[in-house]
């Protein structure tokens, strides 16, 4: 997927922003570290989030990592 992470918002149709994943396999945190944890995580569509810090762009079938971003 790919997100604007500031505003917690998931995003579609070819736009630009952070790559970030979610499921049963991603760490659920940083433990004891509040901090990285709201840095690199949030809450949408009722599933928590990791934000890698990746800028990406969607399309209708693959996600492309901007270079240099």
């Amino acid at each position: 997927m790919i997100a604007d992470s500031a505003k917690n918002l998931l995003i579609n149709g070819g736009a630009t922003g952070e790559i970030v994943i979610s499921g049963p396999y991603v760490t659920p945190g940083y433990e004891g570290n509040p901090n990285a944890n709201a840095e690199n995580f949030f809450e949408a569509d009722g599933k928590r989030w990791s934000a890698p810090a990746i800028r990406g762009r969607s399309t209708p079938r693959v996600i492309c990592v901007s270079p240099g971003a």
